[in-house]
Parts: C-alpha cells; structure tokens; sequence
C-alpha cells in the first residue's frame, strides 16, 4: 500500500471512529513506537530510540487528556495517574536508555488496549449496551 493511500485509510479511520475505538488505537500506537524504539535502543540509535520514545510520550498525554480535568472523581484521577505513571517511565526510558522501563509501558499500554476492547465490544454505535440482559448477576 502506497504511504499517500496508507495516510488517507488512517485519517478516515480516526475521523469515523467511536471514541473507545480511538483509545484502542492510541494504545495500539503508543505499543507501535515503543517496540521502534526497542529496536533502535538494541541497535544503539539513539535519536531514532529517542524519537520513537517522545511520540509514545505524546499518546500517552492524548489518552491521559481524554480523561478530562474532573478532580471530584476518584476513578478518573485513577486512571490519569497510571497515564502519568506511564509518561513519567518513558521519560526515564530516555534519558537513562533504560529498556526495562520501555518494556513495563510497553506491556501496560497492551494490557489497556486489550481493556478498552473488552468494553467496547457489548456496546452499540451510540455506546448503548447490546448484549442480551442476564439476570443471574
């Protein structure tokens, strides 16, 4: 697929998603340049490491933004906490070239993703729950 058709397909994908699906694609993104930056750090690329490291730096903001500025809601400043938690690591990753640090981010930002999935999965186009009502709890 030519980069020109590629960049196109990604931009209506972004445009036309549901926001869960958005989440699901930065997490999958932000694994993307991390495992970049893996590689580049193995090979002793630095600034490509280092590159790849800011950009999963900058999902992570994106994602940890989504979640708003509610102070009152602890479940919501739980969330950004693990995000924040999440950038402080990468930052360390970077300046330090530590791959540990890269991997535990790296493997947060899967397990995520594969949450934000699972919860997206019962639910029609408006967010509605579609799955049969079960009353067995």
């Amino acid at each position: 697929m030519s980069s020109k058709i590629h960049s196109q397909y990604q931009s209506t994908a972004v445009t036309t998603s549901r926001p869960r699906h958005l989440i699901v694609m930065l997490h999958q993104g932000g694994v993307k340049y991390l495992n970049l930056a893996e590689r580049h750090l193995a090979d002793g690329e630095w600034e490509a490491t280092s590159n790849c490291l800011i950009r999963a730096q900058d999902i992570i903001c994106e994602i940890r933004l989504a979640f708003g500025e509610d102070e009152g809601d602890e479940l919501v400043q739980g969330v950004r906490g693990v995000y924040g938690y999440m950038h402080r690591r990468l930052v360390e990753a970077n300046t330090r070239k530590d791959s540990e640090s890269l991997a535990e981010v790296r493997e947060m930002l899967r397990e995520m993703s594969e949450a934000w999935a699972a919860a997206g999965q019962g639910t029609d186009e408006k967010g509605r729950d579609r799955r049969p009502f079960d009353a067995s709890g």
